[in-house]
């Protein structure tokens, strides 16, 4: 990460040689791995391979968050206006 712009000093992300998708991002503070983030059962969604499980792992603390995604889609019609400050925004 560029200076000032993450407290994370170091970013790094392992792909597979055999699909060219990533497996794993570490992130570093210091020499020190924060957290890991791993990317598991991929599905191709449209023409892209998107993973469907994500495994973060806090190494300072020892907690971990598991995000699994169903019903991904792409190009789902959206375009730049949904996504503006007041769009997002609670009702």
């Amino acid at each position: 990460p560029a200076g000032g712009t993450s407290e994370y000093s170091k970013v790094v992300t392992k792909i597979s040689k055999t699909d060219m998708l990533p497996q794993s991002t570490d992130y570093y503070v210091g020499a020190k791995i924060k957290k890991t983030v791993e990317f598991k059962d991929y599905r191709k969604v449209g023409p892209v391979w998107r993973a469907h499980q994500l495994n973060v792992k806090n190494h300072l603390n020892g907690r971990g968050t598991e995000v699994r995604l169903s019903a991904v889609t792409v190009n789902a019609g959206l375009n730049a206006s949904d996504f503006t400050q007041s769009s997002l925004k609670e009702d």
